[in-house]
């Protein structure tokens, strides 16, 4: 049961960090983020870079182009936690499910621990895209 409510919240995280990251890219003139700063604007991602508007297109810091992407905008750093968030929802489905590999019908708990993945992820996006952000 502990498995199934850690990947229930890791999965409900990721789809927050997804509907942050819709919301600024498709709905951000009427959400709440809109007026909060550059860090969170569609344009954002410009401030990888030390002057883009000014075609100065070196990194703004090291690693800002690249693997510290994720520190330049609230974009970026939505689709990193994202990411980890569902490898990890995922990882521990996998260790969970592993536990059930010698049920007699294993399948069972397979489906309960991909819906534990997917359900609330799906349900928390919709929420927050749709009736909260915007």
């Amino acid at each position: 049961m502990k498995y199934l409510i850690i990947i229930v919240l890791l999965s409900a995280c990721a789809g927050a960090a997804k509907a942050i990251q819709d919301t600024i890219a498709h709905h951000y003139d009427s959400s709440v983020f809109y007026g909060a700063g550059a860090y969170w604007s569609p344009e954002s991602w410009k401030l990888k870079y030390k002057d883009y508007d000014a075609g100065d297109l070196r990194p703004r810091f090291p690693g800002s182009t690249t693997i510290l992407v994720a520190f330049t905008d609230a974009w970026h750093l939505f689709d990193n936690l994202r990411t980890l968030l569902l490898t990890a929802a995922a990882a521990m489905a996998g260790v969970a499910m592993a536990r059930h590999a010698n049920d007699r019908q294993p399948w069972r708990a397979w489906l309960l621990y991909a819906a534990a993945c997917m359900a609330p992820f799906f349900v928390l996006f919709k929420l927050l895209y749709t009736y909260i952000l915007v």
